[in-house]
């Protein structure tokens, strides 16, 4: 490590993405709970690693500032999806996405693939408005209150209105 920060050893760098990638990627796996997002958390944690080698301090131990750096990358990205989750067809978890593609499948998944295309399509018929509050409440999982304040209406007015999309969308079906 000394050798890397002293005079940017690359065979210095490479020993140490090989010694403490795997335990990385194991904290950011628990920590995670989805593989490609923690190999992205891995990567991240060693740019921020390596960019912050000229404040490292010889008396803590190279293994435990790895730790932190990729726990700290972890708690980012858990405040980054807690913020706004964006639902889009390649963030849908595998099992979901896979009912969206067209490939032949077994007879209940042919079932809940219609269903759930024909899901998309109603919401698709309403309003603007109407959208926002069905996405982000029911598909982003948004709180009622972030909802209300993003689309400027008062909670109990969002309820209402909640109610009266649900009563319109078992109509439409």
């Amino acid at each position: 490590m000394i050798a890397w920060r002293d005079c940017r050893d690359q065979a210095a760098a490479t020993y140490l993405v090989k010694q403490f990638t795997p335990m990385m990627l194991r904290i950011a796996i628990r920590s995670l709970s989805c593989p490609w997002m923690a190999e992205d958390a891995v990567q991240i944690a060693w740019v921020k690693f390596f960019g912050s080698f000229d404040t490292f301090d010889t008396r803590i131990p190279i293994s435990a500032w790895a730790v932190v750096v990729i726990k700290s990358v972890c708690l980012n990205i858990h405040r980054g999806l807690n913020r706004r989750p964006a639902i889009a067809l390649d963030d849908l978890p595998y099992e979901v996405s896979d009912l969206m593609d067209p490939s032949p499948a077994t007879d209940e998944r042919c079932v809940l693939r219609e269903k759930l295309i024909e899901i998309f399509q109603v919401i698709s018929l309403l309003p603007a408005q109407d959208q926002i509050i069905m996405n982000s409440l029911f598909l982003e999982g948004n709180p009622p209150d972030e909802v209300a304040r993003l689309t400027n209406l008062s909670t109990g007015a969002l309820r209402v209105r909640t109610s009266r999309l649900r009563s319109r969308l078992s109509a439409m079906r």
